[in-house]
């Protein structure tokens, strides 16, 4: 068994190589189980590798500075696996229109900084995307349940729009989390 004590130097070493990227810096978690990789404030990038027993390396991939990726770019080619018995055309379709968050099977190929996209090339694995989106705040009537109008709730809204730039969906919640909004 390796003591963190024996582990410390090796992943000073990763640390030193990958933070000598001047585009991007990284970020890793070690799970017990894997994890849903969320969308942080400049990060472009996630990926994660799962052990047989369930243990997962997670890395998150973020932008040093506003022109990372123009003057580095992440380049990847996306097929999604509609033959697939796995592949939900109700939702592929949401996406492409509103931007809804979709999972399916997909064939994917990408350069992920500090050599991190080999693993997805391929091969089909599971993809998780969503259309980029703005967040802003706006105030909702509220109906009680005998229809009379109660007082305007501030919702935190993000709206966003699939590849297709046909549709809009907006989701949300109010500031103490109970309601949700979704249109």
């Amino acid at each position: 068994m390796v003591t963190p004590e024996e582990l410390a130097p090796h992943l000073h070493r990763l640390f030193e190589v990958l933070d000598a990227d001047p585009h991007y810096r990284y970020e890793f978690s070690f799970d017990l189980t894997p994890r849903e990789i969320t969308r942080r404030e400049g990060m472009v990038a996630g990926t994660r590798a799962t052990l047989p027993d369930g243990r997962t390396l997670t890395v998150r991939i973020y932008r040093r500075f506003a022109e990372a990726e123009n003057e580095r770019p992440i380049p990847f080619k996306l097929r999604f696996a509609a033959e697939d018995a796995d592949f939900d055309r109700t939702a592929y379709a949401s996406w492409r229109k509103y931007g809804t968050p979709l999972t399916a099977p997909a064939e994917v190929d990408i350069d992920l900084p500090g050599g991190l996209g080999a693993p997805l090339g391929g091969g089909l694995t599971e993809v998780s995307v969503q259309g980029a989106g703005h967040t802003y705040q706006a105030r909702l009537p509220i109906r009680k349940s005998d229809g009379t109008a109660a007082e305007h709730l501030l919702f935190t809204i993000t709206a966003t729009s699939g590849p297709e730039g046909t549709g809009l969906w907006e989701q949300g919640t109010d500031e103490s989390g109970y309601l949700t909004f979704e249109n």
